[in-house]
């Protein structure tokens, strides 16, 4: 099975990169990365303080920017090869050959995700070749390590997971794309920082600033959220697998893969309920001062 996966996801990879959409995508995000740096970053453009006081700053802001684009795109990717193998009717192919339903599509999705990770690695290459090269400044190697991991990984998972089970389920890539692209576009315009960031599923809002000295100021929170993201992502994909139009082919998998779906959904949502829990009792505490600041208010106070 080990095998067949890896076979799935290296040749999905190599129909990828020879996609002129991939590439032009791969090169334009690369290319305004570049001069964002430049412009930014580098002694050539107006390298402010945020870079140089905070280095974890450039990290951030490459894999931030990156980080939006490729939501994007991933919709697209995610529901294109379902679509693109009907098309071209190559569906029958692969269906006939000796493959779980799990072995098919996480090889699919994880050729996606790796490919996208790649150009993480890229960006985070050239956000580190600027950052040795600025002047007055250091590196926070800790931050090269946790944006990817924390930004990227959950964002790519979620949007992965949910654009292959709305296709799994709707079959009709147009009607996929408005759904989750009406939910991208909802996230980023109207629900905002709505619950504390619940809905904020790219860290648009959420605020993920990294000092060298304190680490991130809100640790629950965001390992919470992002937590909660990522595991939405992969419950979503096992549950595509049970929505293959395909013979079960191997019994156990279907029952381990609803398995895992319902239990990485049932921790997604307890992430969530924890952060809900935890942003009440940051919010109880203030709420108490100001209501005892309240009760003495007009209570006679000694001068001095």
């Amino acid at each position: 099975m080990a095998t067949t996966f890896r076979t799935i996801a290296k040749y999905e990879r190599k129909i990828l990169m020879r996609s002129w959409f991939f590439r032009i995508f791969s090169a334009l995000s690369l290319f305004v990365l570049f001069v964002f740096n430049m412009e930014e970053i580098s002694e050539v453009g107006n390298m402010g303080w945020a870079y140089r006081a905070v280095p974890s700053n450039m990290p951030y802001a490459n894999i931030f920017l990156l980080n939006i684009a490729q939501a994007f795109i991933a919709v697209f990717l995610s529901s294109e090869f379902i679509k693109r193998e009907r098309r071209q009717d190559t569906t029958e192919v692969f269906y006939v050959r000796s493959m779980s339903n799990a072995t098919y599509l996480l090889g699919k999705a994880w050729s996606i995700l790796s490919i996208f990770l790649l150009i993480n690695l890229a960006a985070l290459l050239m956000a580190l070749i600027f950052n040795l090269l600025a002047l007055n400044t250091s590196v926070d190697w800790q931050a090269y390590l946790y944006y990817p991991l924390l930004l990227s990984l959950p964002t790519l998972l979620f949007i992965i997971g949910l654009s292959t089970l709305i296709m799994s389920i709707l079959r009709n890539q147009a009607l996929t794309f408005v759904l989750v692209l009406g939910y991208i576009f909802s996230s980023l315009i109207y629900l905002k920082s709505t619950y504390h960031y619940l809905f904020d599923f790219m860290a648009f809002y959420l605020p993920m600033f990294h000092s060298e000295i304190v680490g991130f100021g809100d640790w629950p929170t965001i390992l919470n959220l992002r937590g909660m993201y990522a595991c939405f992502g992969l419950g979503f994909l096992f549950f595509s697998v049970l929505l293959i139009n395909r013979l079960t082919q191997s019994r156990w998998m279907n029952i381990l893969s609803l398995l895992l779906g319902l239990g990485f959904t049932a921790f997604a949502l307890s992430l969530g309920y924890r952060h809900i829990v935890h942003y009440q009792k940051t919010t109880a505490l203030p709420q108490q001062i100001v209501a005892l600041n309240n009760q003495y208010l007009d209570h006679p106070r000694i001068d001095i």
